[in-house]
């Protein structure tokens, strides 16, 4: 997983649209967990997670 900053929703959206390929599924919900409090995790298409802390 990737922890990184990103300041809004919508930039998560972008990163699967500027993927090359056109089939993108982006599947976005939130968890909470205590560790990383409350955070979004963007499952791609090859089931890579990034979790991002906003």
């Amino acid at each position: 997983s990737i922890q990184t900053n990103i300041p809004t929703l919508l930039d998560m959206f972008h990163l699967g649209a500027n993927r090359s390929d056109t089939n993108v599924l982006l599947v976005l919900f939130r968890y909470n967990s205590r560790n990383v409090g409350n955070t979004y995790l963007l499952l791609l298409p090859n089931y890579q997670q990034q979790v991002f802390d906003i």
